[in-house]
């Protein structure tokens, strides 16, 4: 069954803002399904998502319609099915939108909190794929084997150092980066003046095929490069990939020659206190002094690297944190959440990370 999806925007209080039909882009969650669905075995290990259903998972103290999550299934031709669930924070990007125009109206003040529910009912015209940015999600290529190497977990782990906290526990994918990438990325960042800078990271997928967490087996990715990315457009506070940044990146793996996929890309923030000339006494508090994932960060990942293994490494320059340090984002239920990585011949310097969204909300 297809549904309209109702999302109301609230004072703190309770007092209604802002009511509106909306139509989500479902297209990182369909993503993000279809690899858990190869991670476990359900679907075959290639590039292609075919058609989505998303339902609605009622609240369970409230009851239809209101909506705590979404159920998403992915199937393939040959009747391979994969679900996972996702939570209603999916479509806070679509609610801080709204909050947004209220405070463009005068009807929120600016940094205030407010709430927002999500209703759903069902639509006519009866079962319907998911969508995708209002169109039937459907990929153009045809579907490609995702290149997966046999190895054995165990021979990475017992060489790796765990960067960030550990959050394998928590069902992410296991991220593993060469030392070289982390160190090449810092010597770039370092050397950009006052203009982002990044490029594209280059990996491998693997999976283990011994007996792992109830018997399946474990997939982890390999971060084994990263190609500088030229031709993009860049400032102090954004990095923009042009269509003759992709030509050379897919020149530059193609050249490697060794059946590597984009796993991800990279950039650096830099020392916004110092741009912005801040108080050497308040820097230590100010919240740009902490790495973060900005609207842009998120769109950007969005946009150009949908796949549920593809992460994104950021590298910060903060004067309270003693300099340059590393964290990485990835996708975990269709959202793009700090997430913990393993290095590969050494430590690295990181930060507790976060993702930015602007404006407070009290879902």
């Amino acid at each position: 069954m297809d549904y309209r999806y109702t999302l109301d925007v609230m004072t703190e209080t309770g007092r209604m803002l802002e009511r509106a039909v909306v139509t989500p882009d479902w297209k990182a969650a369909l993503e993000w399904t279809h690899f858990e669905g190869i991670r476990e075995g359900a679907l075959p290990a290639v590039t292609r998502t075919g058609p989505g259903e998303v339902e609605p998972v009622w609240d369970a103290h409230q009851g239809e319609p209101w909506v705590s999550g979404f159920r998403v299934t992915v199937r393939t031709g040959e009747g391979s099915v994969a679900t996972r669930q996702i939570p209603k924070a999916y479509l806070r990007r679509i609610a801080l939108e709204m909050s947004t125009d209220l405070i463009k109206r005068r009807e929120l003040e600016p940094g205030s909190t407010f709430r927002w529910v999500v209703s759903a009912l069902p639509a006519p015209g009866g079962a319907a794929p998911a969508t995708a940015g209002g169109a039937l999600f459907a990929v153009g290529e045809l579907a490609r084997p995702l290149p997966v190497d046999e190895s054995t977990f165990a021979s990475f782990a017992d060489d790796a150092v765990f960067a960030s906290a550990d959050d394998e526990a928590g069902g992410h994918v296991p991220v593993f980066f060469r030392r070289a990438v982390l160190d090449e990325a810092t010597a770039l960042a370092a050397a950009s003046g006052d203009l982002e800078t990044g490029g594209v990271l280059v990996g491998k997928l693997h999976r283990d095929g011994g007996p792992r967490d109830g018997g399946r087996p474990v997939m982890f990715v390999e971060v084994t490069a990263q190609v500088p990315a030229p031709h993009t457009r860049s400032s102090s506070t954004t990095l923009t990939f042009t269509a003759e940044t992709w030509a050379a990146v897919r020149a530059a793996i193609a050249l490697r020659g060794r059946n590597e996929v984009m796993a991800g890309w990279w950039h650096n923030h830099l020392d916004w206190c110092r741009l912005r000339n801040c108080p050497l006494e308040r820097r230590r508090q100010c919240s740009a002094a902490n790495p973060f994932f900005s609207a842009e960060d998120v769109h950007l990942h969005a946009t150009c690297f949908p796949a549920g293994y593809q992460v994104a490494l950021l590298v910060s320059d903060s004067a309270a944190a003693g300099g340059l340090t590393s964290s990485v984002f990835g996708w975990w239920e269709g959202l793009v959440v700090p997430r913990g990585f393993h290095v590969l011949g050494g430590e690295r310097a990181v930060r507790t990370t976060e993702v930015q969204h602007g404006a407070s909300t009290a879902a």
